[in-house]
C-alpha cells in the first residue's frame, strides 16, 4: 500500500533494462536497488504481480533482436524493499513519466479496494 515498484522496461535509446526503482509514496522519495538485484534478463512489455511475498516477473520482449522472453523470475519483496534513497536525481522527464504510469494505474483501482 506504500511502494509502488518499477520494474524493467525499455530506455530512450531502446535498451531492455534489468533494474528496478522504488517509489515510496508515504515519503515521496525513490529508491532503487543495487546490481546485485537486477533481473537476469532485460524485458519490457513484460506482466508482474505478486505472489506470497514474491514480485513475479514473466514474459515480455527484449531488444536483443526483438524476441520474445519466455522466462519468469521471482524477486523477494522484503529484501527489494530494503534499499536507501537514490545516489541521484531523476531527470524530470523519467520522473513526470513514471508518476502519469502510477496514476493511470492508480485509476483503474476499484473504490473500497
Amino acid at each position: 500500500d506504500r511502494y509502488l515498484v518499477v520494474i524493467a522496461g525499455d530506455d530512450n535509446d531502446a535498451n531492455s533494462c534489468t533494474g528496478f526503482f522504488i517509489y515510496d509514496i508515504s515519503t515521496d522519495q525513490w529508491t532503487s536497488t543495487p546490481a546485485s538485484m537486477d533481473l537476469m534478463k532485460g524485458r519490457y512489455r513484460h506482466s508482474a504481480a505478486v505472489l506470497d511475498g514474491k514480485i513475479v516477473v514473466a514474459g515480455g520482449g527484449d531488444n536483443e533482436g526483438r524476441g520474445t522472453v519466455t522466462s519468469v523470475e521471482f524477486i523477494d519483496v522484503d529484501a527489494l524493499l530494503q534499499y536507501a534513497p537514490l545516489h541521484y536525481p531523476l531527470h524530470y522527464d523519467d520522473f513526470k513519466q513514471i508518476i502519469e504510469i502510477g496514476k493511470a494505474a492508480y485509476s483503474k483501482i476499484p473504490l473500497g479496494s
